[in-house]
């Protein structure tokens, strides 16, 4: 008969029935010491393995601009853009597209005051245009 244990590798057999094994760091599997770091072995490889290539790490970069009333590229394509954030800081309205000019009629709209933090983060160049001269804005990426 194959246990689960040797299907699941550093997984305990039985998590149901005995649960403190995952959640004490005193004890490992059978009740033994777990040894110096005190973290059991499929924590150890969801931590050193599984998290960093589902979730690498980001370097954001943080860059104010000032839009006018004119559409005009920001910043061009990047197809390794993974996080992006628009923040208007101005009084006037701004207005962002992705690949073409951006015009009020067929673009985001980002309020006075407001912000724009997609949940699946376009590739495309980003093209911004505000309502009024001078509108200060941030845009943040990583």
């Amino acid at each position: 008969m194959t246990h689960r244990r040797d299907q699941l590798g550093d997984l305990p057999q039985d998590i149901g029935s005995d649960h403190q094994q995952l959640f004490s760091p005193q004890t490992g599997e059978a009740g033994q010491e777990r040894g110096g770091s005190g973290v059991p072995g499929w924590a150890r490889w969801l931590a050193g393995v599984l998290v960093p290539n589902l979730f690498p790490a980001l370097k954001f970069s943080v860059r104010p601009f000032i839009a006018g009333v004119e559409s005009v590229e920001l910043v061009g394509g990047k197809k390794t853009r993974r996080y992006l954030l628009i923040q208007n800081n101005s009084t006037a309205d701004l207005y962002v597209n992705f690949g073409q000019d951006a015009v009020p009629i067929s673009s985001i709209k980002i309020a006075a005051g407001g912000y724009y933090e997609p949940y699946r983060v376009p590739v495309n160049a980003i093209y911004v245009q505000a309502s009024a001269a001078n509108a200060s804005c941030v845009l943040v990426e990583g």
